[in-house]
This record gives structure tokens, sequence and C-alpha cells, in this order.
């Protein structure tokens, strides 16, 4: 990818930008298949939990990750469209991803 660094690199780009090369097909497949995967089926985005992440510097530099619950820790967290899906996907699917489109409510 072309990725400019600043908005008047991005304004030069544009610019030019009949005289970048085309893709080549290979390159060209990889990309939407990049921009299906991360714009169309989309991950199921988690929102009864926060990740904190804290880095502990000391002897081993190891970091700590933290988990805080937004809901209360009761089994209602069973029935939320994300925690209780990943935990039904986790312990009934056999896919390899669990994603958005897989489980939109029409």
């Amino acid at each position: 990818t072309i990725d400019p660094k600043t908005r008047e690199e991005y304004v030069a780009l544009l610019g030019r930008l009949h005289e970048v090369p085309r893709l080549d097909a290979e390159t060209t497949r990889r990309a939407r298949l990049h921009y299906y995967g991360a714009l169309r089926l989309r991950p199921v985005p988690m929102r009864s939990f926060k990740l904190g992440y804290d880095v502990v510097f000391g002897g081993n530099n190891t970091g700590r990750t933290q988990v805080v619950l937004v809901r209360p820790a009761d089994r209602r967290l069973l029935e939320t469209e994300d925690l209780g899906r990943l935990v039904d996907w986790m312990a009934t699917h056999h896919t390899s991803e669990l994603l958005v489109h897989e489980f939109s409510k029409s």
C-alpha cells in the first residue's frame, strides 16, 4: 500500500494517482479479501467487558491484562449480544471465526 504520512503527502498522492501502477491480479484479490473480512464480516464488538493493560516494569518486564466487566458477573452475561454469543460459539459452533453477519437480526 501507499501510506502518506501527512495530509500534504496525501493530497500530492491524489494529484499523481494516475501515475501509480495498477495492482496485479493477486494483489487485487488479496485487497478484496481484506476488505470483505475487515469491513463486511467484522468481528463481533465486545461491550460487556473492557480490557485494561498494565505494563509492569521490573524484574521480568511482563505485562498484565485487567478485565473489567461492564455488567454484573452473573448468568445474565450469557444472554448478552457479545459475551453470550462468544460463549455459545465456543461451546457449540465449528466455524473458525465469530462474525457479526452470522448473528445479525433480520
